[in-house]
């Protein structure tokens, strides 16, 4: 009796197969490719300007000042923090509201600073946030540096 001998074939370039069997090559992850043979996830590798993400996935490093966009399910492009936001640093994370009782009116903004406080609020450097001005006192501009008693009734805050 003959025995039937399987050859198994490699896989090809940006397919992968990480066990031993007679099932399929895998493909890699959109926006990113493998060698000829590879056996694993691993071996996928992003494309430039993508880092991989923990489920294997790429991902778009955008400068600090912008972020990932995406379109049809892939990312299409870097775009720039929206006005009230944020992105002190390059990577894959998203751009970061303005805290509240903030806002800046630019866009591709680097950092927390470039967010400036509400009439009636002052920044707070230590806690990063906008404060109330104190009971009695008021400012009467955006990211004005001081509050000051007021003459009569302080307006209402925002």
């Amino acid at each position: 009796m003959a025995e039937n001998i399987v050859f198994a074939e490699a896989c090809p370039e940006n397919t992968y197969k990480a066990e031993l069997g007679n099932s399929g090559c895998l493909p890699c992850p959109q926006q990113s490719s493998s060698p000829v043979a590879s056996t694993g996830l691993q071996a996928c590798i992003c494309n430039a300007n993508l880092i991989k993400q923990s489920d294997g996935s790429c991902n778009r490093v955008c400068a600090a000042g912008s972020e990932a966009r995406t379109g049809n399910d892939t990312i299409t492009a870097c775009a720039p923090c929206r006005p009230s936001y944020y992105k002190s640093e390059a990577g894959e994370q998203a751009c970061t509201e303005c805290p509240s009782n903030s806002f800046s009116t630019s866009s591709n903004q680097i950092s927390i600073t470039s967010c400036l406080c509400f009439q009636g609020f002052l920044w707070n450097a230590q806690t990063q946030v906008c404060d109330a001005c104190p009971a009695g006192t008021f400012n009467n501009k955006n990211n004005d540096n001081a509050c000051y008693l007021c003459n009569t009734t302080c307006p209402a805050k925002r």
